[in-house]
């Protein structure tokens, strides 16, 4: 039993007092205590529970939260009014309802009242008002009505998958995940705005259909951060400083990844990755499943489930593979594993002598036993919350893979997907002691699991960054490094527009790493649809915002198709991946930006623009960065799309067209465009974004070529608005592989516009910093989008450059500029990353 607070069992129950400390406001009601903290201007900590359950300090943390290390502000004496500079908490010492008003602006607005309507244990209950504030994102990934884009959580409920939380629910003939990450965003008129983070790691229910709005979850108290923000974005940064911020993946994760159910040789991986250099796809690696360690046995003890160890059958010599991938092809390789092991492998045996499997009580107590649901076999299940286990797991098994070359981890089944609902556990401190059962860890399993692997590569001293791609997880989980991915979901249009919309709340809830399955792993879902335009409309979206991109399918009978060069409209999968490939840059910047700063990479529109109504509820149009939009399609037989352009002046990507939008709907605009499927993608004047220039001989990320070398010529194109301006973009670089940039090895430029009346001026500024291996200088292309005007002379460091009349004498040249209609491109050789470069076109 949990030991009461300090005096409160003194106290009479028959009526109200507060107490306030240095740092924390305390007021008893009744059976129950309220406790506050003030952590910084716009952010409350507030628990409510019963007084033995009652925080005794500061309000205790879950695993989820990395930063509770606030120096909390003193609370006043006396009064029951707390105010920081833009908040203020005023408490009802009878309901203990505390409501929360922002007063920056005059007249000051509600936030909400939060009152706990139940503290009991398990049985726990808040009601919050809802004031003026009536569209709602975030609190994870839950797959709605299929082809339902609603974009909007208001008037919605949000439920778990099963009684313990995370699960995979079957939707459209498959399955996809219901992943729980505790964090609202409330939108009120223009821009008012709050979030609510709920630190319970217990199923949660939400209830959005009517006011009060209520919460139902398990666990001991109530615990909950309130967060106030000048906008969505400074909410979403707050909530990831308190959580923890995403990593930056590995630059060849940005690339295309082959993947299937599954690989069953290296033979077969040799003849996916040859079939795609011959269509002249470039490509970046494989993710193996379970073939690679020898794969299952359904119903057998004596399944291969958990070994972590090569098939070298299949699979020989697997270091020399991986290093003969990487040195000669460029590719990388990233196997699977689960948290099951075999009842007959030796690993089993080793882990339940030390008492790191999941039991059924204390140790020596024997492990549970798996076997309701054997698919993969029976046997037993790691403790990941078990530290020193979850450690020597990694030692005696995973780093080994790391050894071998090996570039990420694959982690399958972690909701988890099958558990004893009696087991015992290490355990996780949630509260006020120690858990053990199984609902206590349910939510965490997949975060404790994650956490092994980037403290194993530290502990080991490894450079290379870890990378997970996983299918569960809960809040904090992306501080490890950790991507998501949908789960086995059916392969058809309506799921996929599912997906997008769920896309739109994990991004909101801190994962700017989340994809799909490309073309869906249960191909039966299909029902008579079109496979072609199926896979084509999913790749585009996948090479658009999924990190990684990975085509994926169940494909045992070796009689499905998964490759883009293999299904689909081949060329129009091809031009779609090359400009995910061009893209690379900018969106690597765009993860460096969200490492230091929280940003969210594929945001939906309103994260930036939530003064404007009509982006509230629009799931399909997805940022990239702040300043790129792209319109998603699933729809079979669609031929062309609308789009919302928000007030200001936008340049389609790809026919460099200008809109000038009050905040309105154009278009509809061709997805096919001379025969190729592009979806349609815009572009804010004043924008510069740095590209690659990819063509047949790119061979992946890095700029392999055919002759052993690497080069990528950086493109950096600027968008000409009508009349002055200004602008910046940084560009981020580094050695792609380790964990320096983490210590500022890195390399960042800035990339400046400045455009006049008859002139515009684009400076590649000196790079700032450096990192291993760059080069001092780089072939740099530029392109300026103009208004048609036509050019008169363009310059590089106050040089003149050459005109020529044709783009193959400009290809040609080493220096010179050329003009074809709104597009003006022009190129000075190699620069040096020291200098301050200047290209300036003027015009008549």
């Amino acid at each position: 039993m949990v030991k009461p607070i300090y005096l409160l069992t003194l106290l009479s129950c028959l009526f109200s007092f507060a107490a306030q400390s240095a740092s924390v406001y305390r007021t008893v009601s009744g059976k129950n205590v309220l406790s506050i903290e003030l952590l910084e201007d716009d952010l409350v900590h507030i628990e409510w529970a019963m007084h033995e359950n009652a925080s005794s300090g500061r309000i205790y943390t879950s695993p989820m939260v990395l930063r509770n290390d606030h120096k909390a502000k003193p609370i006043p004496a006396g009064g029951n009014t707390l105010k920081t500079k833009t908040l203020a908490v005023r408490i009802d010492t009878s309901s203990l309802c505390v409501k929360v008003t922002d007063i920056r602006k005059q007249p000051e607005y509600t936030l909400s009242e939060l009152c706990p309507l139940s503290t009991k244990p398990d049985q726990l209950s808040l009601q919050f008002s809802r004031e003026n504030f009536y569209h709602i994102y975030g609190l994870g990934q839950q797959h709605r009505k299929l082809g339902e884009l609603n974009g909007d959580l208001s008037g919605q409920r949000r439920t778990p998958g099963n009684e313990m939380g995370n699960r995979m629910v079957g939707q459209g003939g498959g399955a996809v995940g219901n992943t729980q990450v505790p964090v609202a965003y409330f939108l009120g008129q223009g821009m008012q705005n709050w979030a609510m983070f709920v630190d319970n790691t217990y199923a949660q229910t939400w209830d959005f259909t009517s006011d009060p709005y209520k919460m139902n979850t398990g666990g001991d108290a109530l615990r909950v951060y309130v967060m106030g923000g000048r906008n969505l974005q400074d909410l979403r940064s707050n909530y990831l400083d308190l959580t923890g911020r995403p990593p930056v993946p590995p630059r060849k994760m940005f690339g295309l990844w082959m993947s299937e159910y599954g690989f069953d040789s290296w033979k077969e991986v040799d003849m996916a990755m040859r079939d795609l250099r011959a269509a002249k796809f470039p490509v970046d690696g494989a993710f193996l499943d379970l073939q690679w360690f020898g794969g299952i046995r359904e119903g057998s003890d004596n399944t291969k489930m958990g070994s972590l160890r090569w098939d070298k059958t299949n699979f020989p010599s697997p270091k020399l593979r991986i290093k003969e991938y990487k040195s000669k092809y460029g590719l990388g390789i990233i196997p699977i594993e689960e948290p099951y092991v075999g009842k007959r492998l030796p690993e089993y045996l080793t882990m339940a002598t030390k008492g790191y499997l999941v039991r059924q009580c204390p140790y020596p107590c024997d492990p549970v036993y798996l076997e309701s649901n054997p698919w993969w076999g029976k046997g037993g299940m790691l403790d990941f919350t078990h530290l020193e286990g979850a450690n020597f797991w990694h030692d005696w098994r995973r780093e080994q893979l790391i050894k071998d070359g090996v570039m990420g981890h694959w982690t399958d089944l972690g909701e988890p997907e099958q558990y004893d609902v009696n087991a015992w556990y290490s355990g996780v401190g949630i509260g006020t002691e120690t858990q053990h059962g199984h609902r206590d860890v349910h939510n965490l399993y997949n975060l404790f699991w994650s956490q092994s692997i980037a403290e194993g590569y530290q502990r080991n001293k490894h450079k290379q960054r870890p990378f997970i791609l996983s299918r569960s997880g809960t809040a904090g989980s992306q501080r490890f490094g950790t991507a998501l991915w949908s789960g086995d979901i059916g392969s058809n249009l309506k799921n996929l527009a599912a997906h997008i919309n769920t896309q739109m709340h994990m991004s909101m809830s801190g994962f700017d790493y989340y994809g799909s399955d490309i073309g869906g792993f249960h191909r039966k879902a299909l029902a008579g649809g079109n496979a072609d335009e199926m896979y084509t409309q999913w790749l585009a979206v996948s090479a658009a915002i999924d990190i990684p991109m990975r085509p994926h399918t169940e494909n045992l009978c070796n009689c499905k198709e998964t490759s883009p060069a293999k299904i689909g409209d081949v060329n129009s999968n091809r031009e779609i991946i090359r400009q995910r490939y061009a893209l690379t840059p900018y969106y690597y910047s765009l993860a460096h930006e969200a490492y230091t700063r929280g940003t969210a990479i594929f945001p939906p529109m309103v994260y930036h623009y939530q003064d404007d109504p009509g982006v509230r509820t629009l799931a399909n149009q997805k940022m990239i960065g702040d300043r790129m939009i792209v319109a998603t399609v699933a729809e079979a037989g669609a031929r062309e799309a609308l789009v919302y352009l928000p007030k200001g002046e936008w340049i389609d990507y790809h026919d460099h067209e200008r809109y000038q939008s009050a905040g309105e709907w154009f278009g509809p605009f061709p997805l096919y465009r001379e025969g190729i499927y592009r979806l349609p993608t815009f572009v804010k004047t004043g924008t510069v974004i740095p590209q690659y220039i990819v063509d047949d001989t790119m061979m992946n990320i890095d700029g392999l070529r055919p002759t052993g070398e690497e080069e990528n010529t950086l493109l950096v194109v600027a968008y000409l608005g009508d009349g002055k301006m200004k602008s910046k973009f940084t560009m981020y670089e580094d050695d792609g592989t380790s964990v320096d940039y983490q210590n500022k090895a890195k390399l960042s430029t800035d990339l400046v516009l400045k455009q006049r009346k008859k002139s515009a001026e684009l400076t590649i500024a000196e790079a700032r910093g450096r990192f291993d291996g760059m080069k001092p200088g780089r072939e740099v292309n530029t392109m300026f989008i103009t208004h048609g005007q036509e050019i008169s002379s363009v310059t590089y460091r106050k040089e003149r450059l050459r005109k020529y009349n044709s783009m193959q004498e400009y290809k040609r040249a080493a220096k010179g500029w050329y003009q074809d209609g709104n597009r003006v491109y022009a190129k000075a050789g190699i620069m040096k990353l020291a200098y301050v470069n200047h290209v300036e076109i003027i015009w008549r």
